[in-house]
């Protein structure tokens, strides 16, 4: 028997098919390669078809790691959502007309909501929003409140950023004071609130990647006592949390005052919320729930929070809707700013975005009050304390000789 060689009619021949064999083998792993190719030649190929198999092995790892954070986040909010519940007693006057326990003539899918941000110094509610989502419909409309806005007070700052820290300078209920305050603007209750420590807008926008945001003006200030550092070029510039703070409390040179403020807050809100539903912040979306259940004071329960989160993600862009309370900007009352509401105005303005009952909110349902043509005017009849109630009174002024008459429409000149 022979051990060397090849097998060739029935015959082992010499060593030089395995050569043969061994080219067989090249051609099998890298197709075809000429016989010219020199052997760098050949590793160059071999070694690009490796990085070729290891850019697949790597895309398809992302894509099978990011396919289970979607699925654990759709798991998140599809399995562990409740929504809220709503306030059921009717519009303010109307309550008896309503059976208990029973949603007489409201909508289904409609959720109100009362959003404050809240400056930790000096208790400042210097964002005070409300709102509504649809989830029929996938709308979500928000209303922001102007700091200095008129309200019937018994108190002698009678503004609806004074409640809060009023209540707390004096161990009331705050938020409970402050949300009585704004029912009595809408005509109905509010289902649920929410007070937002401003710093959680920092961790969210870091969370997100950063935000783009056109600044619309310099903003450059300091003031050590709140140790508050601006220093914020205008122009289209991603903002990180910092600065997107930095942002939201910056009032100091703008020529419309709070109002134009607001207009610039609610810019950047919508700038976050297109950049919350890019597909790229999907899987953030726990890393979000836990910053707002963290920096939240809210009636909302966990189930509830990844509720709002659930509807939010699935509302296009173009349905998030921002306004503001309309009303004289130019008020003054004593020595202090104040914002005189167009209460006809403002009742069109909530029955068309935010009221969830079938039946309007007239005058009768709400308790508000304005100053026009030298006098105020209020839905009740009555401005609580009187005119002598109001902080720095001077008898004599023209505010001081104001009367106090019924209101009954836009048209204030001729209601007394």
């Amino acid at each position: 028997m022979q051990v060397f060689g090849n097998k060739k009619g029935g015959k082992h021949s010499g060593g030089s098919n395995n050569t043969e064999r061994a080219e067989a083998h090249v051609q099998r792993e890298d197709e075809y390669i000429p016989q010219s190719d020199s052997v760098e030649k050949i590793k160059e190929k071999r070694s690009k078809k490796a990085k070729k198999k290891k850019t697949r092995k790597v895309i398809l790892t992302i894509l099978i790691i990011l396919a289970v954070l979607l699925v654990g986040a759709y798991i998140a909010i599809e399995y562990f959502t409740e929504p809220p519940d709503t306030d059921n007693s009717g519009l303010k006057g109307d309550e008896d007309k309503i059976e208990a326990g029973v949603t007489n003539g409201r909508y289904n899918g409609m959720y109100t909501f009362m959003v404050v941000g809240l400056d930790k110094v000096g208790n400042n509610t210097d964002t005070i929003m409300v709102g509504c989502l649809n989830v029929v419909d996938g709308e979500l409309n928000v209303i922001n409140i102007p700091r200095d806005t008129l309200i019937n007070s018994g108190y002698n700052v009678k503004k609806i950023n004074y409640v809060y820290p009023a209540c707390i300078n004096n161990n009331k209920d705050a938020i409970g004071e402050l949300k009585l305050a704004l029912e009595d603007m809408l005509g109905f209750g509010i289902d649920k609130y929410a007070v937002i420590d401003i710093s959680a807008a920092e961790q969210i926008v870091d969370t997100i990647g950063g935000v783009e945001f056109d600044v619309p003006t310099d903003m450059h200030y300091d003031d050590p006592v709140q140790d508050l550092h601006i220093n914020i070029d205008a122009g289209l510039q991603k903002l990180n949390g910092e600065q997107t703070v930095q942002v939201l409390r910056f009032r100091n040179t703008y020529a419309g005052g709070d109002i134009q403020r607001i207009g610039v807050q609610q810019d950047l809100f919508k700038a976050m919320a297109s950049q919350i539903l890019s597909l790229g912040n999907v899987p953030n979306i726990g890393k979000l729930i836990d910053i707002v259940e963290n920096n939240t004071e809210t009636d909302l329960t966990a189930d509830n929070i990844r509720f709002y989160i659930k509807e939010f993600l699935l509302l296009d862009k173009d349905n998030i809707n921002f306004y503001t309370l309309p009303g004289d900007t130019s008020g003054s009352i004593f020595g202090l700013s104040y914002v005189y509401p167009y209460i006809d105005e403002w009742l069109e303005l909530v029955n068309d975005k935010i009221n969830p009952w079938e039946k309007k909110v007239d005058i009768e349902n709400v308790n508000m009050v304005t100053y026009a043509n030298g006098n105020f005017y209020s839905t009740t009849g009555e401005l609580k304390g009187g005119v002598t109630s109001f902080m720095h009174y001077e008898a004599g002024t023209s505010v001081a000789g104001a009367g106090v008459y019924p209101y009954t429409s836009s048209v204030t000149d001729n209601t007394n």
